[in-house]
């Protein structure tokens, strides 16, 4: 009887070889639509393998971090993040122009296979692993994970396009990403995940919800009692949002600014 998602996500964290490949192969038409979905939307073509491949490497990813007690499906759990990567990966293929495709498709294979390792291994073995599927040697595969963390760890599309200069003083560059931060860390902690595909689908917050759902969409999507469902279960999770604001570390952000700001009056 094959094993539930939550079931392989545990036991890749207990080091079964077989639990990776397993996850990948339960979940591969989900990953080839959402990846097909992503490619229509960014006006690709033959691209769906790299686009499955990035979302793979983030699945894997989640897995390892998956906290079942928790009592939220894996693929709840670890959507948003897999379609952001593909979503990312098709963003950034436009704008790696210094690198052959030939080239950024062994890098991708070399992080691939890196990820695939069990999460015991210490990164010689994973490395030595994808060396092994690549036919290629350690140090070849150790330079093409290297250029693969400066190529792919991917930033904001909006931090590509400017240096922190051209966003304004190094207070604001921080404070905008501590915002964007915590406003990520609320809806996962704060919201149910009904609430946070709610959310993050009003809101265009995710690569595969860019520009937002209707709450017409909304309500035939999730299922509410029509628009007006949709909306007062929207009101109800930004009012959840709002009541913790000023929790964590822009809490503190903030509560600092305004005893800077006293003391300057003072």
């Amino acid at each position: 009887m094959p094993r539930s998602n939550e079931e392989l996500a545990a036991a890749l964290q207990r080091g079964d070889r077989d639990a990776s490949a397993e996850l990948l192969a339960q979940n591969q038409g989900l990953l080839t639509r959402w990846a097909g979905a992503i490619q229509a939307r960014y006006g690709l073509s033959n691209l769906l393998d790299d686009l499955v491949q990035e979302g793979s490497i983030a699945l894997l990813q989640a897995a390892a971090r998956f906290d079942a007690g928790r009592n939220v499906k894996l693929m709840s759990f670890a959507g948003h993040a897999v379609r952001q990567a593909m979503g990312n990966c098709a963003a950034s293929l436009g704008t790696v122009v210094s690198v052959p495709v030939s080239r950024l498709r062994q890098i991708r294979a070399a992080r691939y296979w890196a990820a695939r390792a069990p999460a015991e291994w210490s990164r010689e073995q994973a490395e030595a692993l994808a060396a092994a599927k690549l036919g290629l040697s350690p140090s070849v595969v150790r330079a093409l994970l290297a250029q693969g963390e400066a190529l792919l760890t991917y930033a904001p599309l909006e931090e590509q396009k400017k240096t922190p200069s051209e966003y304004g003083d190094p207070e604001s560059v921080y404070e905008k990403r501590l915002l964007s931060e915590h406003i990520a860390w609320l809806v996962e902690t704060v919201l149910t995940v009904r609430e946070q595909t709610l959310v993050r689908h009003y809101f265009g917050l995710g690569a595969d919800t860019a520009g937002g759902m209707t709450l017409e969409e909304l309500a035939l999507h999730l299922n509410y009692n029509g628009p007006s469902g949709a909306q007062k279960a929207l009101t109800t999770a930004l009012r959840k949002l709002r009541q913790h604001f000023d929790s964590g570390t822009w809490g503190k952000w903030n509560a600092a600014k305004r005893l800077v700001e006293w003391q300057k009056k003072h």
